[in-house]
C-alpha cells in the first residue's frame, strides 16, 4: 500500500479506526476523517508515532456543505484517491432533522456517503478507484419506503437504519454499473461495541460490547477490499464480512436501483 492515499470516515474512533491504523501499517498514507480536529489528531499521532503517514479530515457528515468545504480542502493539497471507504454510520435513538431537513440517518448513512463519492469522482479516477462502503446485515430486514424516505410518519431507529443500509449497498450496486472506471462494493463489517450504539440503553450497551467482535476483527473486510490484489477487479459486489454473498432482493432490482440514485442524487445535490 506505499504511496496509496486512502480516505476513511469515521476513522476517530471504532472500526474507522482499527481500519485506518492497519492500512498505515501497511504503508498506506491515510486521511483520517472525523467530525472534528481533535477527534482525528488522536488517530493521526498513533499513525506518525509509528512511522506512518496520515492527515486529519474534519467533516461533519450530517452536513452536505461541511463535506463540500472538506473535500475543497482535500483537493487543495492532493490530486487523486486510491481508496474511498465510507465507514461512518449512525444508529439514531430518535428522528433527528439536520440544519438541511433531512433525517439524520439517512442524511450520514446515505447521503454522506453519495456526495463524497461523486465530489472525489476526478481524484478517485486518477488513483486506484476503490470505493467501499460499509453496509451491514441489518440491509436485509430493510425496504425502501418510497413514499417516506425520511419516515416522518412511521420512524423507529431500526427501520431508519435497515433502510439507509439497504439504500447504500443499492447505490453501490448502481453506482459500479454507471462508472466502469471505479471499483464500487459495500460489506458488512460484523459487529463491535463501538459508538454506532451510543443511543442504546446502557444494559444493551453492556451485552453488545462483551458478546461482539472486536473492531480489529470488523475492520477487515475494509482493509482485504482496499489492499488485496485479489479485490483489484472487483465490483458491484456485497461482502458479508470476507465473504461475497447475495444481497436482498431489491438491489438486485436495476430500476429500483435507477429510481433511488436519481432522488438520492437530487437530494445530495451533487
Amino acid at each position: 500500500m506505499t504511496e496509496k492515499t486512502i480516505i476513511v470516515t469515521g476513522a476517530g474512533a471504532g472500526i474507522g479506526k482499527a481500519t485506518a491504523l492497519e492500512l498505515a501499517r501497511r504503508g498506506a498514507r491515510v486521511v483520517v476523517g472525523a467530525r472534528s480536529e481533535a477527534s482525528a489528531q488522536p488517530v493521526v499521532d498513533a499513525i506518525t508515532k509509528a512511522g506512518g503517514q496520515a492527515e486529519a479530515l474534519a467533516m461533519d457528515l450530517s452536513s452536505g456543505e461541511s463535506i463540500k468545504s472538506g473535500v475543497a480542502r482535500f483537493l487543495e493539497s492532493h490530486d487523486r484517491v486510491d481508496v474511498l471507504i465510507n465507514n461512518a454510520g449512525v444508529w439514531a435513538g430518535e428522528r433527528k432533522l439536520t440544519p438541511e431537513g433531512h433525517e439524520i440517518t439517512w442524511s450520514v448513512n446515505v447521503l454522506a456517503p453519495f456526495r463524497l463519492t461523486q465530489l472525489l469522482s476526478d481524484a478517485l479516477h486518477k488513483g486506484e478507484g476503490r470505493v467501499i462502503n460499509l453496509s451491514s446485515s441489518q440491509h436485509y430486514k430493510g425496504d425502501i419506503h418510497w413514499d417516506d424516505l425520511q419516515l416522518q410518519s412511521n420512524y423507529n431507529a431500526q427501520r431508519a437504519y435497515a433502510q439507509s443500509k439497504l439504500a447504500v449497498t443499492m447505490l453501490s450496486i448502481e453506482h459500479a454499473d454507471r462508472d466502469e472506471r471505479l471499483k464500487v462494493n459495500a460489506a458488512h463489517p460484523g459487529v463491535a461495541g463501538t459508538d454506532l450504539f451510543r443511543n442504546f440503553p446502557g444494559f444493551i450497551r453492556f451485552w453488545i460490547n462483551l458478546l461482539m467482535s472486536t473492531p480489529e476483527k470488523c475492520a477487515r473486510p475494509a482493509v482485504m477490499l482496499a489492499s488485496d490484489p485479489a479485490c483489484s477487479d472487483v465490483t458491484g459486489k456485497f461482502y458479508y464480512k470476507l465473504n461475497q454473498r447475495e444481497p436482498h432482493a431489491l438491489v438486485k432490482d436495476a430500476e429500483a436501483r435507477k429510481r433511488l440514485w436519481e432522488l438520492v442524487a437530487t437530494q445530495a445535490g451533487v
